[in-house]
């Protein structure tokens, strides 16, 4: 139990460090400028309505890392099997996010539908190779 804790935790503290440096450095301003772009940058509130959502986010996505990904990978002791699934975890899971946007907001651009997904599956992998990599050498 403590070395499945450890290892959750890990992919939890990887991931939200991956996904906050890319937003930080990038992802925000990216998004901010396409949505300008748009003509939709109004729709989005001044603040977050409801934090909590942020956490739930991070506990489900790092549970899903461990269960779908990092755990079978370090089984098989196999990085391309832990990058793959990773790369389909992400893609899946900010398609999910995506695709309702693109649907439901009135001129959603559409260049979203590969940047989600692209930045979902990468931070999956880094997270996923990093954990991987860091608890093969500690052979738990």
């Amino acid at each position: 139990m403590k070395n499945y804790l450890q290892i959750y935790f890990t992919a939890f503290i990887v991931y939200f460090v991956v996904d906050a440096a890319y937003q930080i450095a990038f992802g925000l301003r990216l998004d901010d400028y396409l949505f300008s772009q748009a003509g939709i940058k109004d729709i989005f509130n001044e603040t977050v309505k409801w934090p909590l959502s942020f956490l739930i986010f991070f506990i489900l996505i790092s549970f899903a890392n461990l269960e779908l990904v990092i755990r079978p990978a370090m089984q098989r002791q196999s990085m391309n099997y832990a990058l793959t699934r990773s790369a389909l975890l992400g893609t899946t899971v900010y398609m999910n996010l995506a695709l309702p946007n693109i649907w439901l907001i009135k001129d959603y651009p559409q260049w979203q539908l590969i940047h989600f997904p692209v930045t979902g599956a990468a931070f999956c992998m880094i997270t996923c190779a990093v954990c991987v990599r860091v608890f093969k050498s500690r052979k738990l």
